[in-house]
Order: structure tokens, then sequence, then C-alpha cells
């Protein structure tokens, strides 16, 4: 590989059915960025029902489209297309973005110019204003809040992210990659920098996200974490159930040696609610043990298996 295209940057973008979304992407890539930054775009068609309406590049760039043999899923479409990518380009930087509008291609200058002065880290666009409805936005923060109390980190960015070369190697070799790419990206401990970016628009068509997509997409940032997860439940029900205990002995010591009247279900309450706890916490206590446990057997990595899924590389002329 010649250096020139090694310092060139690869774009990824998942596709699932918006075909004219990816054709107005096409073109503002094209209009925001010139062959000396980015030579080649890879659209991964997420096992889409529709075939695509184009069939030609933006004449600056060269377009090819992964196509997956099954809809695999928005985030395991970007690890098959990282797997891809990180075997037949390595040394080469991968920009992850959304091709429906919603990830700007005028926004990507901002990321490069980042990435010049940090060439070591990874440059991700932390979302600002969003453009979703008022219900998803809701939920959306609930996701965000929850995932904040349940792992201790803040997650607020998406798929829009610079990769370095050797990030791309490091990420394909993360089994989490296989089912959230930004929690993944939170995992691999190398130096992130946030550069703050509006959401845009989509080009056409409305979101296919709903509330159960929501959720699961949720669901697999958390389990990203899931043994810190388990820790924090388990400390915070201990901290609970000091807290229970307290109340419950100052009750029987009242009831035993004061003077006031205390109901009998009160403590009968007390004392139910401390088995449950207790259950809870060594529930938690197992499944922190077997979580940790699972991180000593090895999962495949995306790398090993990832492109088993790809059918076909098409270029478009």
């Amino acid at each position: 590989m010649e250096d020139s295209e090694a310092a060139s940057f690869i774009i990824l973008a998942p596709v699932f059915n918006d075909w004219s979304c990816a054709e107005h992407f096409i073109s503002a890539v094209g209009a925001n960025l010139g062959p000396d930054i980015c030579r080649r775009v890879f659209l991964v068609d997420d096992g889409s029902t529709e075939r695509s309406l184009f069939t030609s590049g933006s004449g600056i760039l060269d377009v090819s489209v992964i196509r997956l043999r099954v809809n695999l899923g928005h985030q395991r479409a970007i690890a098959s297309g990282l797997a891809l990518i990180a075997r037949e380009y390595p040394g080469t930087s991968v920009i992850v973005m959304d091709g429906d509008g919603e990830d700007q291609p005028s926004a990507i200058a901002q990321l490069i110019t980042e990435h010049l002065a940090n060439p070591n880290a990874i440059i991700v666009a932390q979302r600002r204003k969003r453009t979703e409805a008022v219900n998803f936005r809701f939920f959306y923060r609930i996701y965000l809040f929850l995932f904040r109390i349940l792992t201790g980190r803040d997650l607020d960015f998406g798929n829009f992210v610079l990769l370095p070369s050797a990030a791309v190697q490091r990420l394909v070799f993360m089994a989490e990659l296989w089912n959230h790419f930004p929690a993944t990206v939170m995992r691999s401990r190398l130096p992130i920098m946030k550069i703050p970016i509006d959401r845009g628009a989509r080009y056409d068509g409305r979101s296919k996200m709903n509330f159960t997509m929501l959720v699961n997409h949720g669901l697999a940032a958390i389990a990203a974490f899931i043994d810190a997860v388990f820790v924090r439940l388990m400390i915070a029900t201990g901290f609970v159930l000091v807290f229970i205990s307290a109340g419950a002995l100052a009750v029987l010591a009242v009831r035993i040696c004061g003077t006031w009247g205390v109901p009998g279900w009160a403590t009968t309450f007390l004392g139910i609610l401390l088995i449950g706890l207790l259950q809870v916490l060594g529930l938690l206590v197992v499944m922190t043990f077997l979580a940790l446990a699972q991180r000593s057997t090895p999962s495949p990595p995306p790398a090993t298996f990832a492109t088993r899924y790809v059918s076909s590389v098409e270029e478009l002329k």
C-alpha cells in the first residue's frame, strides 16, 4: 500500500433500505472531501430487502457496497465492515458514521483536524442538539441516565467516530464490538477526544429506530459493562440492606424496650424485606462471579468471523 493511500481515510456507513439517503450521503461526502483526504467510501448493505437505486459513485470517490448475507442490525453491520477493512486495508484510518444525514459530512473536517492534533486518539462527535421527536428524545435521555447510573460512565456519542488505524485493529479483536460500537470504543481504554457536533436532519424518510430497537440498543450498551454493572448493583444493594437492617433493629428495640406502640405488621414487613434483600444480594454476588469467570473464557472477536457474513463487495463506477 502506498504512503499516500495509507494517509487517507476510509468512510464506513451502514445502510438498510435507505438508498435514497445513501445517494445524498455520497454526494455530500464528495462535496466536502477531496481525494487527498478520502478516497474510498464503504456502504455496508445490512441485508436490505430493497436494491439500491443508484449504481455510480460521486465521480471523485471510490464507492463500494459491502453486501451482507442477512440483516444483522446496525451495530453488527459496522463490526462486519470494520473487520473487512482491518483485513484488506491495514494501516488506514476509518471514519464511521450514519449515512442518513444525521451525521453531517460537513463535520468530518472537524474530526480530521482534531485527529491531526491527536493522531493516537479516537475522535468522537459528542452529541449536542438532536432533531428526533420529543418522545424519542425523552426515552433516549432515560437510556443515557440508566447507563450512567449502572456503569458510572457517560455515553454522549454515537457512531460518528474517527478511528486511527491502530484503533481499528484493536477494536475488531474486542468481542463487545459485535453488539455495541460506541460502548466498545469506551472499553478500548484508548484516549478519546470529544468534539461537540449537532445532529443533522435525515436526507429523506423517517428513522427506523423504534422503542423496541432503542431498548435493545440500550441493553447492548449496558451489557458491554456487565461486570461493572453487577458490582455496582451489589454495592448498592448492600448499602440498602445495611440501612434497612438498622431500621429493623431500631423498630425491634422500640417494641421491646420502649413505651411507644409499634404495629405488629411493621416488624413482619421489615423481616420480609430483609429476607428479600438478602436473596437479591446473594443473587448479585453469584452473577458477579459468573460475569468475572466468563471473562476468563475468551469469546471469538469479530475479526475472526464477521467477514463470513459478507457475500460480496461491489464497486460503484
